[in-house]
């Protein structure tokens, strides 16, 4: 059984086909990597990429295959190999013979016929597997595919748009070309899209249709021990893997070296924002990804110079230490254009320091006779240094193996995992650690009435309702520019993290000033984290607020509408039912709503008020689906983003809480341009 996924050159084929095998339990058949293989045979059999007479009986010759992340030429693994612009440009002019197309297809069908594959490439649904029981044809405009595809190859947008557009017109006229679906494809524009929503809508029209391991014929491993790439010969009934816990990569190095670009690479997208000017990367941005059935998150780091003395670098160095100090491995990015240089060696100087593995990546290195530039970075003393090029993908894969030796052997994931994750947060000296000891029964959290008492996030295991809970109380929350150079900065960087891993967050405001603009400005930093968020008026024995007002205020000035309690942590007001509600809203989180309720509710809610139209034209609404969770995401496809109006974006946002039970907690809603000719309009 295959899903056929189609598309022109940079409409997230790939990135998009590798994920959903992976959620299916499929395995992902690279129809791109094969057309590379049969370029590096040809360049090693000396025979010219562009003799189609000789290049037909050696295509047919070759045993391609995909052995876990790697792909196998012949039995050797070819994986870097292909991945040079030599090879890269002579794959596009081998895939143009007959004769090669015709090999590759009776691989293509070969391979699909002993397995569960999700095949991605330019006539998958047309010609290799006309009878798939789901066909995708994935778009995009065409500055984003352009955009796309500059990111990977380094060139400039004009020129990549000005190739692309050549290429489509020679398309329009074949008759399987990229740009032509088949009749009974789905259609997706990408246009927009994250990774995660255009792979949630593949995987809905999957579930529709049935489709998962194993639900035709026998083929399927419904224990399968890796979810994206199954390696061929793997036992019948492997034993089901003990689950690791997801480790930490820290990707550090001085300014403008590649470090996003890298990232971008290694996990197959491009979330990093990167631009060739240096200090692009500020914050640090989180990506996951897997290696051979090791789950990573990357963590993105802004360049590094500790040599530069003014505030936004002292800002970015300190989250690219606190990113190295709760790192499992750390990689070193450098220069192979620039050479080492006294930032690179300030940097290893202290990671040498660490008890952390640390892996040296010489950036940069675009083709094989580069390599040599990664000697001088042996003097960084911190062991064999790999060229990569984080462009072209050279070495990239040999880099992903040194992290995962790196890491050894994981222990297993904690069951912490399962627990939910309340944070306590708020402006200083609001009672957030009285609070925490409150619901402990104890005083585990020092608790002072001098603001700033609490400095570090700390954890503390407990059990409600018979759930396991991780509660988090976190240092007062204030203005970065409030506390800038001082240990209270630190304390700042620490407590928004905690944030960002929790699942719900209590904001705690003092009663006796009812619900400040801080109070307001802390809960939407919650919100923006994807924390669903509950307001607790903390001594309210002492306070004189009206909790009406106070109600009202919160309802007016907050989009997630939150419950408004009243408490007093050391009378016990309350108390006890805090950490219940918490439950509750981490469950309406977690909670999705099945796809055909999702769009009668939508067309109901179009029925009863239907968006304005704007200069003669009405927003029109093809299809909705839940793409996420904790917090929800609703992807809806839409005629014309531009008639999108916000008031009535805010009316549909608000009837979905109304309906759901979502107060409090965060929604999003991705209004997707549709490409037209297959939906019906809501």
């Amino acid at each position: 059984m295959v899903i056929a996924i189609d598309g022109p050159a940079g409409a997230g084929k790939s990135t998009v086909a590798r994920a959903v095998a992976a959620e299916l339990g499929f395995t992902y058949l690279d129809s791109g990597a094969m057309y590379r293989c049969v370029a590096l045979a040809a360049r090693e059999a000396g025979v010219d990429p562009d003799d189609g007479a000789a290049l037909g009986p050696l295509a047919t010759g070759l045993e391609i295959g995909f052995d876990g992340h790697r792909v196998q030429l012949d039995g050797r693994d070819v994986t870097d190999e292909i991945r040079t612009p030599e090879v890269s440009a002579d794959a596009s002019r081998v895939s143009v013979h007959p004769a090669v197309r015709e090999a590759m297809v009776a691989r293509q069908q070969a391979l699909i016929a002993a397995d569960d594959y999700v095949a991605e490439g330019r006539d998958i649904g047309t010609v290799v597997s006309p009878d798939s029981p789901l066909k995708v044809f994935l778009t995009a405009s065409d500055e984003e595919r352009a955009r796309r595809r500059a990111a990977e190859t380094g060139e400039p947008v004009t020129e990549v748009l000005a190739a692309q557009q050549q290429r489509d017109a020679r398309d329009t006229e074949r008759e399987h070309g990229a740009l032509r679906a088949a009749d009974d494809a789905e259609e997706i524009d990408t246009t927009g899209l994250s990774l995660d929503e255009v792979v949630a809508l593949v995987v809905g029209l999957a579930d529709d249709r049935g489709l998962s391991i194993g639900s035709q014929g026998d083929s399927g491993d419904p224990e399968r021990t890796s979810p994206q790439f199954v390696s061929e010969g793997s036992p019948e009934s492997p034993a089901p893997p003990r689950r690791q816990r997801t480790a930490i990569v820290a990707v550090v190095g001085f300014p403008n070296v590649g470090k996003s670009t890298l990232v971008n690479r290694l996990v197959g997208g491009t979330e990093a924002v990167t631009a060739p000017e240096p200090g692009v990367t500020r914050d640090r941005k989180r990506l996951a990804t897997e290696w051979n059935g090791v789950r990573l998150e990357l963590i993105d780091t802004g360049g590094i110079d500790l040599g530069d003395e003014a505030e936004l670098a002292r800002d970015i160095q300190a989250q690219a230490r606190l990113a190295m100090a709760e790192a499992d491995a750390i990689v070193l990015v450098v220069d192979s254009r620039a050479g080492l240089r006294a930032g690179d060696a300030d940097l290893a100087r202290i990671l040498r320091g660490s008890e952390t593995p640390v892996i040296v990546a010489v950036n940069k290195v675009d083709r094989p006779n580069d390599f040599s530039a990664t000697a001088e970075f042996h003097g960084l003393g911190l062991g064999d240094p790999l060229g990569v090029s984080a462009t072209h993908g050279l070495g990239t894969g040999d880099l992903l193996d040194a992290i995962t030796e790196a890491l050894g052997d994981l222990p297993e994931a904690d069951e912490d995992d399962d627990a939910v994750r309340i944070a306590v947060i708020g402006r200083p000296n609001v009672g957030k650690s009285s609070m925490v000891n409150a619901f402990l029964g104890s005083d585990r959290v020092i608790v002072s009435d001098m603001a700033g008492t609490t400095r570090d996030a700390i954890d503390t295991e407990l059990e409600v309702e018979g759930r396991r809970v991780i509660l988090v109380d976190t240092a007062g929350l204030r203005r970065r520019s409030k506390v800038a150079g001082t240990v209270d900065y630190y304390a700042q960087l620490r407590s928004e993290r905690a944030v960002e891993r929790a699942g719900v967050a209590i904001v705690v405001c003092d009663a006796a000033e009812g619900v400040t603009s801080e109070d307001l400005r802390v809960a939407e930093m919650a919100m923006h984290a994807g924390c669903a968020t509950l307001f607790v008026l903390n001594k309210w024995d002492i306070g004189e607020t009206d909790i009406d007002d106070a109600r009202i205020r919160v309802a007016r000035k907050s989009r997630l509408r939150p419950a408004v309690i009243t408490a007093s942590a050391t009378r016990g007001r309350n108390v006890g039912t805090l950490l219940p509600k918490a439950l509750e809203l981490a469950d309406r989180a977690a909670s999705r709503i099945p796809t055909p309720e999702l769009n009668k509710f939508v067309a109901e809610v179009v029925g009863r008020t239907p968006p304005p139209a704007k200069r003669g034209r009405r927003l029109r609404l093809y299809y909705a689906a839940q793409v996420g969770e904790s917090p929800p995401r609703i992807a809806i496809q839409v005629n014309d983003r531009k008639l999108i109006g916000r008031d009535w974006a805010y009316h549909l946002e608000n009837r979905l809480r109304e309906a759901y039970g979502l107060e409090g907690v965060p929604l999003i809603i991705d209004f997707v341009p549709h490409s037209g000719g297959r939906g019906r309009p809501q």
